[in-house]
C-alpha cells in the first residue's frame, strides 16, 4: 500500500505501516504525473484530495477565484490522477455530502462534489473493466473544520447533521491500516 499526501507529519505517522508514504500535492499536476510515472501499475486507487475549506461561505461573499481553487484542489486533481494512473482494478473517489444536501454556505463544495459524482458513470463506461465509484462519508468532525472556532463549529455541525439520516456527525478514528493512496 502506498499513501500520499501533503502533510509530512501525517505521512511520517503511517510510514511504518505501509509499503511507502510519499509527499505529493494532489493540486500539482506535475507532482501527480511524476508520482504515477514512478508508481507503476496500481490495483486499487483511492483519491481523497481536499484543498480544505476553500470556497466555503455564502455565494455572495465567496470569491470566484476561491471556487476555482476548490475545483483545482479536488476535481481537477482527481482527473489528473486518473489520467496518469495505470489502474487495473478500481478507482474510488471521495466526494462529500455537500453534493446532495442543501446546506447554506456550501455552494462551491456542492459544485465540486456534485461534479465528482456525475463523472462516475461516464468514467466507468470509458475505463471498464476498471470499476469507478465515488463515496461520500457524510459530515465528519475532523481537523478540516479548524477554520471555524470551536463553539461555532459545534453549532454548524449540529445544523448540518440535523438534515442527514444519521442525525449526527461522524468521528474520524485512526485505522490500524491506512487505506488511502
Amino acid at each position: 500500500m502506498i499513501v500520499t499526501g501533503r502533510d509530512p507529519d501525517r505521512l511520517a505517522a503511517v510510514r511504518d505501516r505501509v509499503a511507502a508514504a510519499e509527499q505529493v500535492d494532489g493540486a500539482s499536476e506535475s507532482e501527480v504525473a511524476s508520482f504515477f510515472d514512478r508508481a507503476g501499475v496500481i490495483d486499487h486507487l483511492v483519491l481523497a484530495f481536499s484543498p480544505g475549506a476553500v470556497g466555503m461561505g455564502n455565494l455572495s461573499d465567496t470569491r470566484v477565484a476561491d471556487i476555482r481553487l476548490a475545483f483545482e484542489g479536488k476535481l481537477f486533481g482527481y482527473l489528473s490522477a486518473i489520467q496518469r494512473a495505470k489502474v487495473t482494478g478500481s478507482i474510488t473517489m471521495v466526494s462529500a455530502v455537500s453534493a446532495r444536501a442543501a446546506m447554506p454556505g456550501t455552494v462551491a463544495l456542492a459544485a465540486v462534489n456534485g461534479a465528482i459524482e456525475r463523472i462516475v458513470p461516464p468514467l466507468a463506461a470509458e475505463l471498464a473493466p476498471v470499476r469507478v465509484n465515488a463515496v461520500s462519508p457524510g459530515v465528519i468532525d475532523t481537523p478540516w473544520w479548524a477554520f471555524v472556532p470551536d463553539d461555532q463549529r459545534q453549532v454548524r455541525l449540529a445544523s448540518y447533521t440535523e438534515r442527514i439520516p444519521a442525525g449526527r456527525a461522524g468521528e474520524a478514528r485512526r485505522s490500524p491500516t491506512p487505506c488511502i493512496i
